[in-house]
């Protein structure tokens, strides 16, 4: 198949490219149906008068319906959806990038899927999707799973289809200041209800000083989530860049509230009751999830710093990790 793709841009290029426009149709309108003709143009930046064909086309051969309410997949325009999945990884190339990298990034296992976050809603849903596989996969009915904060590890609950009652999800780190979501511990809870799983938060701020989080750590609460968190069996997490720590220190990617240069060298990181860079290291399943273009190079860094086992990222991530390493 790989051959027939490389021919085909050469002899008749305009040909994926139609493929790949009416793809990223389907491909809208599966994750937001019913969904009508105007906001779907918009989504996929194709004209009114454009996407008016596209659709008429689709709906002949009986890919789409459509009513007042919207366009919708039929069966066989799922079925259609998922077979041009793997076509269109092959015609950016993303199954070759998606084994180099891994190589290069030295992960266990390492998953690429189609668009860029930051530009493109319906690339975090499938960002979310593709993680959240890997991590039911890495769950057992007893495992504590330790979840940080951030958007991309959010979206995961999104994409939850089986349940763990006797799992634990815990907070990977505490509240931070000023920002209210997306932390880790409405992230905790978030992802439990979807797994029907228990959870445990962390009740204190992170960056606090070493007396105010002695004081705390005698807490009755705060003793529960630390001996929950020396059992974590699996933890994930995001990755994000950060501003320099000033001469001597170059940082360039954070995780989990610690700091990385872009060679993985670890320069120190906020004072939490959560997990911490040697805990985290200690962790036996590590996975990080990251999306859009902007965050390729905090990702080579905690890639390299904290070593994850699993990696999944978006294609712009992907590409912008080809131009670094």
């Amino acid at each position: 198949m790989d051959r027939l793709i490389r021919l085909q841009k050469k002899i008749a290029p305009e040909i994926s490219e139609i493929m790949e426009e009416r793809y990223n149709i389907l491909r809208v309108i599966r994750e937001r149906a019913p969904i009508g003709r105007r906001a779907l143009a918009t989504a996929t930046g194709v004209g009114e008068r454009v996407m008016r064909a596209q659709l008429d086309l689709l709906r002949d051969g009986e890919l789409v319906s459509y009513s007042q309410n919207g366009a919708e997949l039929t069966p066989a325009g799922e079925e259609v959806y998922n077979a041009l999945g793997e076509y269109i990884r092959l015609f950016r190339g993303l199954s070759f990038l998606q084994a180099e990298l891994a190589s290069l990034l030295a992960v266990e296992s390492l998953t690429i899927v189609p668009g860029d976050v930051s530009t493109d809603r319906v690339a975090l849903r499938d960002l979310g999707k593709a993680a959240a596989e890997v991590l039911q996969a890495s769950l057992y009915e007893d495992t504590i799973l330790a979840v940080g904060g951030g958007m991309c590890v959010a979206a995961i609950a999104g994409g939850i289809t089986r349940k763990f009652p006797g799992a634990t999800v815990l907070a990977a780190r505490g509240s931070v200041s000023g920002f209210t979501d997306f932390q880790a511990n409405w992230v905790a809870v978030k992802l439990a209800e979807r797994l029907g799983a228990s959870y445990r938060l962390l009740p204190a701020y992170d960056g606090l000083s070493a007396a105010a989080l002695q004081g705390l750590a005698v807490d009755g609460q705060i003793s529960e989530y630390a001996e929950a968190l020396g059992k974590v069996g699996l933890v994930v997490f995001t990755a994000d860049l950060c501003e320099p720590a000033g001469r001597g220190l170059p940082r360039c990617g954070t995780a989990l509230g610690q700091y990385f240069t872009l060679n993985g060298e670890w320069t120190g990181g906020e004072s939490s009751l959560g997990l911490d860079y040697e805990r985290a290291m200690k962790v036996p399943m590590r996975l990080l999830v990251v999306g859009g273009y902007e965050r390729a190079a905090a990702t080579v860094a905690v890639c390299r710093g904290i070593r994850p086992q699993a990696l999944v990222i978006d294609e712009g991530v992907a590409r912008g990790l080809a131009e670094i390493i």
